[in-house]
C-alpha cells in the first residue's frame, strides 16, 4: 500500500463510525507507533486492540497501560439443529440466569463460548506476515464490512529485493553453512566472523530480515540466535541477536538479558570472542526457556 492509497484509507475511516486498528500478536515497538499515529490521524472513534504486555510496560508511560477495548462474551447454541421454544433470563443472588426450553435435551458441548471485540465499521491490521494470521485473528475481531479491512502487513515481500539480491544470498548461504540446530533447547545457532560481511558486501543490519524469511522458507526452531563479528569494528568483538516471534519466548530471554525487545529481536555484547559469546548466550538461553519447555 503505498501513502496515497493509506491517505484514502484513513480519510475513509475518519467518515465511519467505529474503527479498530488491530496489532498482530508479534507485533513490535514500529508496529505499535504506527497504530498510535494511525488513531491520531482517525481521531478518537478509533481503537487499537490486541496490544501485548510487553508493548504496555515500555510505552505505557506515553499512551497508558489499560485495553482501549473490552471483548465481548457470547454463548452461541445452533438453533436449527436444537430449536428453542422458549428463552427467558433473571438475576438472583448475584447471579445471571438463562433459561431455556429446547425441544430435546441439549448438552453442555451443543454450546460455543466466544470472546470477540464488537464488531467495528472499518478495521486496520498492522504487524500481519501472512493472511492465515490475520484471518484467525478476526475471528474474534470482527468487522462489518469484509471489504472494509485494511492491512499494513510485513510479508515476506517486503524483504525480497534486500533478501534475495545475489550478495545477500551468498551471505545467507554462509550463516546456513556456519549452522547448527540445539536440539535440548531446540534453538537454531549460526556464527558469523567480519569476513562473511565484507565478502558478500553486507552489513549486519541484514540479520533481522534474514532471520524472519528465513523462518518461513525453513524448518528452523522458534529461536533463532546468530553469533557476529560486528564488519565495522577494527576489534574482533562478538555480538548476539536472538530472533524470536513467540512473544512469550522473547520476553523471557528479554528479561533475563536485561535487553529492550527491538520489533522481534534483541542484540546483547559485545564479547571478547566467539567462545564467551555461546557460552553466555546458552546459559541466559537455558534460565529463559527451560520454565517454559517445562510448562
Amino acid at each position: 500500500m503505498d501513502a496515497d492509497e493509506l491517505q484514502k484509507a484513513i480519510n475513509t475511516a475518519a467518515q465511519s463510525e467505529t474503527v479498530t486498528i488491530l496489532l498482530a500478536d508479534t507485533a513490535g515497538d514500529k508496529d505499535f507507533l504506527a497504530a498510535q499515529m494511525l488513531k491520531e490521524k482517525i481521531g478518537h472513534k478509533a481503537t487499537i486492540v490486541n496490544v501485548s504486555d510487553g508493548l504496555k510496560r515500555r510505552w505505557g508511560f506515553l499512551f497508558g497501560t489499560t485495553d482501549e477495548a473490552r471483548k465481548e462474551v457470547t454463548l452461541s447454541l445452533d438453533v436449527e439443529k436444537n430449536p428453542i421454544e422458549e428463552l427467558r433470563y433473571e438475576k438472583e443472588g448475584g447471579r445471571l440466569k438463562i433459561y431455556l426450553s429446547p425441544q430435546f435435551p441439549l448438552r453442555a458441548n451443543d454450546f460455543v463460548f466466544e470472546e470477540t471485540y464488537h464488531p467495528s465499521d472499518m478495521l486496520f491490521a498492522l504487524g500481519f506476515f501472512n493472511k492465515e494470521d490475520l484471518k484467525a485473528k478476526l475471528r474474534e475481531t470482527p468487522v462489518k464490512n469484509p471489504e472494509a479491512i485494511i492491512s499494513i502487513g510485513r510479508g515476506v515481500s517486503e524483504y525480497r529485493n534486500e533478501i534475495l539480491s545475489q550478495d545477500a544470498l551468498k551471505f545467507w548461504a554462509r550463516a546456513m553453512l556456519r549452522s547448527n540446530i540445539d536440539e535440548d533447547l531446540h534453538v537454531f545457532w549460526s556464527f558469523i566472523p567480519k569476513e562473511d560481511f565484507e565478502k558478500t558486501k553486507q552489513s549486519s543490519d541484514i540479520l533481522p530480515s534474514m532471520l524472519r524469511v528465513m523462518r518461513r522458507v525453513a524448518a528452523i526452531p522458534d529461536v533463532s540466535v546468530v553469533l557476529w563479528q560486528d564488519p565495522e569494528l577494527d576489534t574482533q568483538n562478538v555480538k548476539t541477536i536472538m530472533y524470536c516471534e513467540d512473544r512469550q519466548k522473547l520476553q523471557k530471554i528479554s528479561e533475563y538479558a536485561g535487553a529492550p525487545i527491538l520489533d522481534q529481536h534483541i542484540i546483547i555484547g559485545p564479547f571478547a570472542h566467539f567462545s564467551e559469546a555461546e557460552i553466555a548466550v546458552r546459559k541466559l538461553l537455558k534460565q529463559a526457556l527451560s520454565p517454559i519447555m517445562s510448562a
